[in-house]
């Protein structure tokens, strides 16, 4: 489980991409683009 003190407060999110026609990939300053995010997924977060 990742600790909140352990995020950096200059973490970002630098770009993202599209994957396919159902998801968001972020790429973050601290170099890692690891997870796929629904935009269902995203939208239940709002």
């Amino acid at each position: 489980m990742l600790l909140d003190e352990s995020v950096p407060d200059d973490l970002s999110i630098e770009s993202t991409s599209v994957v396919g026609r159902y998801a968001l990939n972020f790429h973050f300053s601290d170099g890692h683009e690891t997870g796929i995010y629904s935009f269902k997924y995203l939208r239940g977060l709002s």
